[in-house]
């Protein structure tokens, strides 16, 4: 080698030294890369955006990654990020500091569950102290610690965030059940549902859902507890309907009611819907679904039809009824209207799919009526219980059930006059 190629190496390492040790606490050259300060009017640009954490980088190019069980989310809007961690949700004000950068000082997180395992206490350490960023349309990267430390996100698939009116009245049919790997990226297992197994959901509100569970039919409550990150999903109530049947061996019946009760959070599309359970190692893979089924019978095609209350039950339990008050139930094609024992009521409904229907008072019933106690408390029952309903079947043409999940949880018997 000659002198001057001697001199020209030496003067490459120089430079190559001279650019690692001038960077930002020796961040790697292409992370400083279109970085951008954490201002109002920067975050302005990440708005509208579903970010999913990806891993923790270090200076020196190490790579931590998120287990494929532990959700981060980061969305940005006008005053507030928002967003998932692990079990929990958080929301964070902006904060702006004298030098006009944004800051997140103080995180509210929910507390609903955690682990020792769980990475949110570092995510939480590194959003407090974020700085800076570079973003592209599918990448967001936050730089903290002095810029020495990197946040990876890719940008959502699916709208998570704010996502509840995609989930609400529509029906959805389970198509798989998909077992997570350990990181994000790694291979899964999915188990298909066999096409004569029908599994459905439908979210009849914020509050209640209901659907079919192949030989079943279920009905159960929802605890939204994060008003602004409503893709948390918690079943606090799940009833069977009717009480009792058993599927056959080959069905998944077990299988969904356990995944049901225990769904965290949930991504939602127009088309499709996937619900984390099992700590977040698993999801059910629904699809939108516009089908109805065997015994999806609407109750208005009984209108103009009188039934009779044969039996009521509180949680599986039959109420003492000595059958010589009336208990009638009249049905038109917008309406509910009857006798209880010595009053009258009246109830509008509305229809939804999977036998699921709302009713509003249009009569309210004042006073009470029994001769006695017993009497009396069966009135009492009856008029919060037919209040209530939302959800009925016909387990022939005869005889007509309905439930309500509310005020302790009843079950109405009808047999047609």
């Amino acid at each position: 080698m000659t002198r001057s190629s001697q001199l020209l190496v030496l003067f490459c390492l120089l430079c190559s030294l001279a650019l690692w040790s001038c960077g930002d606490y020796g961040v790697r050259p292409e992370l400083k890369d279109n970085r951008n300060i954490l201002t109002p009017e920067n975050i302005q640009l990440l708005q509208g955006i579903d970010w999913q954490l990806i891993s923790f980088e270090l200076a020196g190019g190490e790579i931590t990654p998120i287990p494929a069980n532990q959700l981060f989310t980061l969305s940005f809007r006008e005053a507030e990020a928002v967003g998932h961690a692990d079990l929990n949700w958080y929301s964070v004000a902006y904060k702006k500091d004298s030098t006009g950068q944004v800051r997140f000082p103080t995180i509210n997180i929910s507390d609903i569950a955690t682990s020792p395992i769980s990475m949110d206490n570092r995510y939480f350490d590194a959003l407090r102290d974020a700085n800076s960023y570079t973003a592209s349309d599918s990448v967001l990267r936050i730089f903290y610690e002095g810029n020495r430390k990197v946040m990876n996100f890719k940008r959502r698939p699916f709208t998570s965030l704010m996502s509840f009116a995609a989930l609400q009245n529509n029906q959805w049919r389970l198509r798989s059940f998909e077992e997570l790997g350990m990181w994000i990226g790694d291979t899964t297992t999915t188990v298909q549902i066999p096409n004569d197994q029908i599994f459905t959901l439908f979210m009849q509100d914020s509050m209640r859902f209901a659907g079919r569970a192949d030989c079943n039919r279920y009905i159960g409550t929802t605890d939204v507890t994060a008003p602004a990150c409503n893709a948390i999903f918690r079943v606090p109530l799940l009833r069977l309907l009717p009480e009792g049947p058993v599927c056959g061996s080959g069905s998944m019946y077990n299988d969904y009611i356990k995944a049901i009760g225990s769904v965290l959070h949930y991504d939602v599309t127009d088309t499709s819907l996937h619900m984390y359970y099992d700590g977040g190692k698993r999801v059910m893979n629904f699809t939108r679904d516009t089908n109805s089924y065997p015994g999806d019978r609407t109750i208005e095609s009984l209108a103009g039809t009188s039934w009779k209350l044969t039996a009521m039950f509180n949680y599986g339990t039959p109420l003492p009824y000595s059958h010589q008050q009336p208990y009638t139930l009249n049905i038109t094609a917008d309406s509910l209207y009857g006798q209880a024992n010595c009053k009258s009521y009246a109830l509008w409904y509305k229809l939804y799919p999977a036998g699921i229907f709302t009713v509003e008072p249009v009569r309210l019933v004042k006073g009470i009526c029994g001769n006695d106690k017993e009497s009396q408390v069966f009135f009492v029952r009856f008029i919060s219980a037919i209040s209530t309903v939302q959800r009925y079947e016909f387990t022939d043409d005869n005889t007509l059930v309905m439930y309500s999940i509310e005020e302790g949880g009843y079950r109405l018997l009808f047999v047609r006059q």
